[in-house]
């Protein structure tokens, strides 16, 4: 029985004879779960930060410069673009060394830690974390960390796994401000309010 790529006949076969299923059989079936569900999450990431500066009409705290990174639509995207399109044909016809495309691959983490680290150092600077979307953080980082769990199940290439786990680390920095920084606001608020009153 195969659905979508996932084979369920060694889960649904262990449940019909009354069994808990292998690890063997489980593990797998949870990994292409996740792999789907990661990839439904990605389509909806940015919608609560984009409801959020709407709502509040600000993107006070925001770093513009973690947001261009992360989504570039600028010349350097168009030339990455050709360069992925040009190298597609040898890479998928097995022409390229292993070690060559695991350097090309690895590149793209400095991308990722370009966009995060300004973010991390507005945060900082300002004590606030300002209009960034504690759900879409949340949803980052769990993304991150369940890719880890994937990664591992598939045994990944370790560039992809180091990627992974510097997503983890940089989206749990901004989760940590998030969590510390409103929290401060929040008893700087009830501070003022018992001076006010």
């Amino acid at each position: 029985m195969d659905y979508l790529g996932i084979d369920l006949s060694c889960a649904t076969g262990s449940l019909r004879n009354g069994e808990f299923p292998a690890k063997d059989c489980l593990l797998p079936l949870i990994t292409k779960l996740l792999g789907y569900f990661l990839v439904a999450a990605s389509m909806t990431v940015k919608l609560p930060q984009i409801m959020k500066i709407v709502d509040n009409k600000s993107v006070r705290g925001l770093s513009i410069a973690a947001f261009e990174l992360e989504v570039p639509l600028s010349v350097t995207t168009w030339v990455r673009a050709i360069l992925y399109f040009a190298l597609a044909p040898t890479v998928f016809a097995g022409q390229i060394d292993p070690l060559v495309f695991e350097a090309l691959y690895a590149s793209k983490h400095l991308i990722f830690l370009s966009a995060r680290i300004p973010q991390i150092w507005k945060n900082f600077r300002n004590k606030s974390t300002g209009q960034l979307s504690f759900l879409t953080c949340l949803m980052n980082l769990g993304g991150s960390m369940a890719r880890v769990f994937t990664s591992i199940q598939v045994n990944a290439p370790f560039t992809m796994l180091l990627g992974i786990l510097l997503a983890v680390f940089t989206n749990g920095i901004i989760m940590s401000q998030i969590l510390l920084y409103r929290t401060k606001e929040k008893e700087e608020t009830l501070v003022k309010d018992k001076k006010i009153s």
